[in-house]
């Protein structure tokens, strides 16, 4: 069966996704870029390791995107601050990871190059990986069975899967079993996700060493957002202003949130909002602030720093980086993307002690269910929910300082799993 599904992979679905991705390219600048970069990762590889006289271990990170590179971005610190004789080079599916990533943690960074056979042998000739390390998800069949060929470790780090996961369909599973065999070692994050990847490989005869080492995204977390804002006044919840911080709200968010947000204003008028769009181009801003209007509420633009937040009623943020200084000066927070592709951050705002609210889609984010359960963190359906709850935690100042010190708690409660993993990945 896995020889089916490799010959398969490459005969049908590769060439079909290539073709797609191509044709769409020409009308979707995310995946444009993205194709183009795929186009020159090989030069860029050849171009940088043919420069080094010298090299000692490589590791190679794959992230699909920017959420999943803060999942690693812990681990590089550590290895170059540890390890540096260690060249770190990490590749990115997504222009929104590689276009905002820009540190020292990593020697280079580049596209994944074409998941076609001889465009990973070509990389795999220039690169003579140590060891390949994904983050989450975003395997691609022909670099772990080229990796397993050319007998170069690989290990998948922050594996969730979900209680409801498409891996359990009769098909699919076939499928992620083939390939997930491929795998030298698999890192779960909860104890959960250990046992259903073991159901899911149920019936393997060779499956990958399994371990639970957590999520290593908390640590980057409290470091990043807490140790380093050191401009930001932690002060007590509920000696901030009264603030309802929305974050990242995507259209469908907007069209949940507004509503309740002109109803909960209009009957509570020392409280105020910022407003974080996902999108700051011009269209969605007008379109947040239409609706705003038809309510009877002006909105401000505003694309200053966080200490010069002007005291309006609504305040629409048109600035880039504000987001983890705005949460330490807020009291409640919402966190759009549940009702569209799936919830964005919930880190940030848990770091900084805020209740948070968000949406059903959720299963991209597994402290999503930690939150919940710990109290910190609520889940709505519809624009009611959001009333309903925003209302309790406004009139209840009990309520808000229980929500702040759960939601602060799962940070503290998931810390360390950046030394296990590192320690597996340098004894693996």
């Amino acid at each position: 069966m896995h020889y089916f599904w490799i010959i398969l992979y490459n005969l049908f679905f590769y060439p079909l996704i290539f073709i797609i991705a191509l044709f769409t390219s020409f009308f979707n600048k995310k995946i444009k870029d993205s194709f183009i970069g795929k186009f020159h990762s090989i030069k860029i590889l050849d171009r940088y390791f043919s420069s080094q006289e010298h090299l000692n271990k490589v590791y190679w990170f794959h992230v699909s995107s920017l959420g999943e590179f803060y999942q690693i971005a812990p681990i590089l610190s550590f290895l170059k601050k540890n390890n540096p004789q260690i060249t770190r080079i990490v590749s990115f599916s997504s222009p929104s990871g590689y276009n905002n990533v820009k540190n020292e943690l990593y020697h280079l960074k580049f596209y994944l190059p074409f998941d076609f056979i001889w465009s990973i042998i070509s990389a795999f000739k220039i690169i003579k990986p140590d060891k390949i390390i994904f983050s989450s998800y975003d395997l691609w069949p022909n670099l772990l069975f080229l990796s397993r060929y050319y007998n170069i470790t690989t290990i998948l780090t922050s594996l969730r899967i979900p209680s409801v996961s498409k891996k359990n369909n009769i098909i699919l599973k076939s499928f992620y079993q083939s390939f997930y065999r491929l795998l030298n070692s698999i890192y779960t994050i909860t104890s959960n996700d250990e046992a259903r990847l073991r159901s899911l490989m149920n019936g393997v005869e060779e499956i990958p060493d399994i371990y639970t080492l957590g999520n290593p995204r908390f640590d980057f977390v409290k470091d990043e957002f807490e140790q380093k804002n050191v401009d930001i006044p932690k002060i007590d919840i509920l000696k901030r202003k009264d603030t309802i911080i929305i974050a990242s709200s995507h259209e469908e968010d907007d069209k949940v949130v507004i509503p309740s947000l002109i109803k909960l204003l209009n009957l509570n008028s020392g409280w105020n909002v910022l407003y974080v769009p996902h999108d700051l181009d011009p269209k969605p801003i007008e379109n947040i602030k239409k609706q705003f209007n038809k309510g009877g509420i002006k909105p401000v633009l505003f694309t200053g720093n966080h200490k010069d937040i002007p005291n309006q009623k609504v305040t629409i943020i048109r600035s880039i980086g504000l987001l983890a200084n705005l949460y330490w000066i807020s009291k409640i927070s919402y966190v759009g993307g549940g009702f569209s592709t799936g919830i964005h951050n919930l880190m940030e705002p848990a770091i900084a002690k805020l209740p948070i609210i968000f949406g059903p889609r959720n299963q991209n984010a597994p402290e999503a269910e930690q939150l919940i359960n710990n109290r910190g963190g609520f889940l709505i359906q519809n624009s009611n929910d959001f009333f309903l709850i925003l209302d309790k935690l406004i009139k209840d100042e009990k309520r808000i300082i229980k929500a702040s010190q759960s939601s602060r708690s799962i940070i503290e409660s998931n810390l360390g799993a950046t030394q296990k993993i590192i320690k597996k990945i340098l004894d693996g």
